[in-house]
This record gives structure tokens, sequence and C-alpha cells, in this order.
């Protein structure tokens, strides 16, 4: 079909314009979200490496990568071109997906029709999911432009059919790889989509394999030399897989859901030392990261295979979570941002519209035209890694413009019979799109965490509202009264506040909550130090370094010593404290003066 009016060209400049022109007005309408000033967990880590890059460490860590680390990489190359602030980085962002509605537009037309392509395109433009998703400092976006600046390449290689392209299209995988690791399951698949496409014979087939998986390993030795050079360990990627897969898949979590065993703290690094730490003390052996990352995917695999029901139980909920129509949080609450942006009643199409579109237009499209299977590649890999670890909004994001496209084809579809005065295939369609659409909106939805009003109430204290912070605080702490965070949260205000009392009995009641939680602990020898309990203070940071040695616990503990005139334990434990903090901590000066007043009385505090 050929537009009356516009030149496919002018169509995508038309679906950028409008895809821009909603996700600005997202952005500007969320100007009041404090979330968006307060990074938390991965988004802090990747900004942290960012900066480091920027700085001039090329090497990014001093460790083996602990994620992915190409967005931090890429990251380190915008705060090197326009600075540190955040927002060069979210109008990046904002761009590149409206070029990702684009790329769909094209994909469409290539594919299948203009009237796909356009559909396709103007569903994406207008899918708010993808809005949230550009103004957070993840992967999320520029996995889905990786993801289709890889089809497109794909359709390219597989119809050359050259050995060199095939080496190259390995190279871009390896790259993907770097981004995120389980982008690398594309490799075996576009073999198969070779062979379902074009039907080479066994040799050539073989050929452009090895070829393919040579360009993968060559473009991944950089980095695993890389790891080697700063660990002394031959790892490829990074070592926390081990870590997440027994997250997603042990005795205590059937939920198919990421979620930490007991023995292991929340937050990612974190959560990464207390799986060493429970792997050396379960084999009572020293172990590097990446053999404790092979010791608990093995302990994954004993648990499913010693207890093959459960797997179904596993498969179930993951299939469940990955087809509703709830967008599932892990870290940010989509809905939450959307509420907060006051864009919640803005009628744009959701994940079940896609969902019920798309699988019925990719199924007649594989029927009619083989080359569609290309699209099915990138929603097989989510659907992979969905199955070995977990359900998210996060991981399910890469395959939605897939589906997206799949969603144009059935429509084209639809638009055809009628044109054609055909009643009962758009009918059927239609019908199937129902059923789909329904089961996406009637899946069961996972109990709220409390998390989402956690990261709220913690960005407000972030940014000194005080009173909006406690009023979440306490929000919590009556939804979640087992949960010990909101008690230490309200301590952290009361602390802010100068309240040092409150804050005392706010931290001792999340302790009776838990007992081992050394945050609380900390915050409360804090509050000691400040109401001139040195003694107390002392006592009780002491026992959260013991339980946890964070850096900043070594910087109150220094205050505390300081505080009771021991000036070389507390040079030595500001020493500590800088030895362990990251670059951009804020208590660095503080310490580096602290050590030469107490070296040097006579030159000032």
């Amino acid at each position: 079909m050929k537009s009356p009016f516009l030149r496919p060209r002018e169509i995508g400049f038309l679906i950028f314009l409008l895809a821009l022109a909603l996700r600005a007005a997202y952005y500007i309408r969320s100007g009041d979200n404090p979330l968006l000033s307060y990074p938390v967990l991965d988004e802090s880590y990747y900004i942290d490496l960012g900066t480091r890059i920027s700085s001039g460490s090329w090497v990014g860590e001093d460790r083996v990568f602990f994620m992915d680390p190409l967005y931090g990489y890429l990251l380190g190359l915008v705060f090197a071109a326009f600075g540190h602030g955040l927002e060069s980085v979210r109008i990046l962002q904002i761009v590149m997906d409206s070029a990702n509605a684009v790329m769909i537009f094209y994909l469409g037309k290539r594919l299948w029709s203009l009237t796909a392509g356009m559909v396709a395109g103007l569903i994406y433009a207008s899918y708010r999911v993808s809005f949230f998703y550009a103004l957070l400092f993840l992967k999320t976006t520029t996995s889905i432009t990786f993801l289709l600046l890889f089809v497109i390449f794909l359709l390219h290689v597989v119809r050359a059919g050259r050995a060199g392209r095939w080496f190259l299209l390995g190279g871009y995988v390896a790259l993907m790889g770097y981004l995120q690791a389980n982008l690398l399951a594309v490799a075996p698949l576009s073999i198969l989509l070779y062979w379902f496409h074009r039907r080479p014979t066994s040799s050539v087939i073989l050929k452009h394999g090895v070829c393919l998986f040579i360009g993968v390993l060559l473009f991944l030795a950089p980095g695993a030399f890389r790891n080697y050079r700063v660990s002394g360990e031959w790892i490829w990627l990074n070592a926390q897989s081990g870590r997440l897969l027994y997250s997603s898949n042990n005795p205590d979590n059937l939920t198919g859901r990421y979620n930490v065993p007991p023995f292991a703290r929340p937050h990612p690094e974190d959560s990464e030392t207390d799986f060493h730490k429970e792997a050396e003390r379960r084999t009572g052996i020293a172990l590097s990261s990446g053999e404790s990352s092979r010791y608990w995917t093995e302990q994954t695999w004993l648990f499913l295979k010693n207890n093959p029901l459960k797997i179904l139980t596993l498969l179930q909920n993951k299939m469940l979570g990955t087809i509703t129509d709830y967008e599932i949080p892990v870290n940010h609450s989509s809905e939450l941002y959307i509420k907060l942006s006051r864009t919640d009643r803005w009628p744009l199409p959701t994940f079940a519209l896609v969902f019920g579109l798309g699988i019925p237009g990719l199924a007649l499209g594989l029927v009619r035209r083989k080359e569609t299977a290309v699209l099915v590649v990138p929603i097989l890999t989510v659907l992979i890694t969905v199955l070995l670890f977990y359900t998210s909004s996060r991981f399910r994001m890469p395959a939605v413009p897939f589906l997206i496209l799949g969603a144009g084809i059935g429509v084209d579809r639809i638009l055809h019979w009628i044109k054609g005065k055909e009643i009962l295939k758009p009918l059927g369609l239609l019908t199937v799109f129902v059923l789909l659409y329904a089961a996406s909106i009637h899946a069961v939805q996972p109990m709220p965490t409390g998390t989402d009003r956690f990261y709220l109430a913690k960005a407000y204290w972030s940014q000194g509202k005080y009173g909006q912070a406690r009023q979440e605080a306490w929000k919590g702490a009556e939804s979640f009264p087992d949960q010990a965070r909101f008690p230490l949260l309200l301590g952290m205000v009361a602390l802010s506040e100068e309240k040092y009392e409150e804050a005392v009995r706010h931290n001792r009641r999340a302790l009776e909550i838990d007992p081992g939680n050394a945050d609380a602990l900390h915050n409360l020898g804090l509050a000691f130090l400040m109401t001139g309990r040195e003694s107390d203070a002392l006592a009780a940071v002491e026992r959260a370094i013991a339980l946890s040695p964070e850096s900043r616990y070594f910087f109150t503990l220094a205050k505390a010593n300081e505080a009771v005139g021991k000036k070389d334990e507390a040079i030595s434990l500001y020493g500590e404290y800088l030895r362990r903090s990251k670059p951009s901590d804020p208590y660095r000066r503080d310490a580096e003066k602290s050590i030469g007043f107490l070296r040097n009385p006579e030159s000032g505090p």
C-alpha cells in the first residue's frame, strides 16, 4: 500500500516527531518526581562507572566487571562530552527512543507493508512504558536500539549469505553481550533462523555458523583479558550470573521474580558480597568471584534437579508474569512514575494490546512470509532470559518492539480482509486478540512489596523534603509492619531534623524487627554520637561493622574515636574509610581534613 499523501521518509519523520513530543511532554510533567534526582541500585552503579571512565580510568573498575559494562562506557562518553549533568543522558535517550520508533516503522515496511510499518511505528511512539525507561540510567532503551539494529543487520547478512558478513555480525553480537549478556543468545537463534529462512546446505550453514561464533569470541576476548589483568580470573563478562540465577530459582523463592534469599541484602553489590561469604561458609574454602558464581549456579541446578515439580511452578509464575499487562518493577515502578508524571489517564496503548495483537500477527506473518521469523529471534531471547532468571518489566521491554511489529502485521491483515469483504478471517483474528488481551489483563498481579514507597520516601529525604519523606515512610511502616527499612528511614529523617532521641526510638524499633540490621545499628550509633553518648556510639557502630563493613561506618567510627580523644585510632579509621569509599563519596574531603588536623592540630580543623 502506498500513502496517497506522504512518502515513507516523510511518514518516518512524522513518527519521530510524535515520539519525541510525547516523551518530552512526559519528561516535563515528571519535573516534580523526586526519584529522577535519586538514582538507586543499578542506576547508581552505572553512573559511578561512567564517572570513573570519563575521568580517565578506562579500565572502569579494579575488579571483574560487576555488571555488563558497555552502558557504563556509553555514560562515560556522554559525561566526557557534555559534563556530569544527568539531564544530557536523559535527553540523548529520549532522542534515541524516538529513533527506535522510526526503525520499527522501517522494519514493518521492509518485512510486510507500509501500513504495518505505520501502525507499528505509531504504537511504539505512544507506548508509555518506553517513555519511562528513557528517563532511567538503565540499559533498557539502549538494548532496544541495539536489538533493532541487530535485526536490520541480520536481514542483510541472511540475504547476502557471505562468510565475512557473518563474522561481522558475530562481532556485533559480542558488542550486545557487553551491553546485556543475555543478548548473546541471539547468536544460536540467528543460525536457526538462517536455516529456517534460506535452507542452506550443511556445509554452508556450518561455515557461516563458525564465522559467526569466531566473531563473537574474538570480540569478547578483550573483555576477558581485561578481567584477567585486574583480577587474575578468566571471566568473559561479569561474575554475578550465579547469584542472579539462584536468587530467581531457590527453595525460598518460587514466585518467578527476583528475590534474594534470607542470608543476603537486597542491594546488588551488598548481595554479591553476601552470596560470596555464604558460598565460602558452606564450602569452607576461600573462593574467587568466578568460583562463587559457579557454586551458586551448581546449587540452582541441584535444587531444580531434586525438585522437578517446582520447576513447573516456577515456569508457570514466570509465564504469567511475562504476559501480564502489569509492569513488574525491579528497583523502579513504572506505575509510580506514571502517576507522579500525571500521565496515568493518557489513553495510550499498554502491553495487553501489544500482546493480544502481536502474537496472532506474528503467527500470520510466519505462515505467509518466512522472512518475518527474524522478529522472533529477539522475542525468544527475552523469553529464554525470563525462563532462566526472572520476569520483570525491564527484562520484557526489549521484546515489546517486535511484538508491536506483529501487531502492525495483524492490523494490516484485518484491513486487507475488510477491504476484500471477508468476514470470518478478521472475526477470527479479533477473537484471538480478545482472548489474549483478557488473559493479559487478568493475569495475577504480584503482591506489593513496599519497595516503590520506600524509594519514594528516601528520594524525598535526599531532597530535604522531610515532611513528605516522613509521611511516605509512616504509610510504609503501617502497610508493612514486618519491614525494618521503614522505621530505619523514619530514623534517618529524625537525624536530619536533629531529633536525636526520636532517631534512637526509630532505630531501636528497626532492630526489634531485624536484630542484624547493620544500618540501624550504625544510625543508632550516629544518634548516640550526636547526643554525647560516645561510648554507646562506639559499641553500636562496631557491631554494625562486624555485620557489614560499609565504608561510611568507618567514617562514623572514626568520628566517635576522635570525640573520645583516640587520635591514632581515628586516623587509622579515616584512612580505612578512604580506602573503601568511592571517589564520589561526599565525606572523603571531610575525612582528609580530619586526618590533617589530627596529625597537625595547629593547621586547624
